[in-house]
């Protein structure tokens, strides 16, 4: 049995070059591939499968940054449509690339204990795993 994942860095690469995140509180990443039953007249049960394919969508809480140089200006590169790509590496573990992403949608949030927020939507069209 394989140790419990306690640890995953986030990184970069887009036109500006390649940064790993230290800005992100947490993350998620859907993979909108699905395997789907296919029904068929005469067919007891099911007749087979057929494989959805597709991107998915990573989900970015960021904690919000002072000044003219973020970590990341996610609103710049939503505003040109700027094409790069994300990788995740768990600690002595796992690592995939989501090729071809984009920024779908920036929020804000916060709160009266100086909890400020954005909500980043990337959304991709491949995974790789490494």
């Amino acid at each position: 049995m394989g140790e419990i994942v306690s640890q995953a860095t986030i990184s970069i690469d887009f036109p500006e070059g390649s940064v790993e995140l230290s800005r992100v509180k947490s993350f998620e990443v859907t993979d909108e591939r699905e395997l789907e039953v296919v029904k068929a007249v005469g067919v007891e049960g099911g007749a087979g499968f057929r494989e959805q394919t597709g991107g998915g969508e990573i989900k970015l809480d960021v904690y919000r940054e002072d000044g003219d140089e973020p970590e990341v200006d996610y609103r710049a590169l939503q505003r040109e449509r700027a094409s790069f790509t994300v990788t995740v590496q768990d600690r002595n573990g796992a690592r995939e690339q989501y090729l071809s992403t984009r920024v779908s949608n920036v929020g804000r949030s916060g709160d009266e204990t100086g909890n400020h927020m954005d909500s980043v939507v990337l959304k991709f069209l491949q995974r790789v795993d490494l």
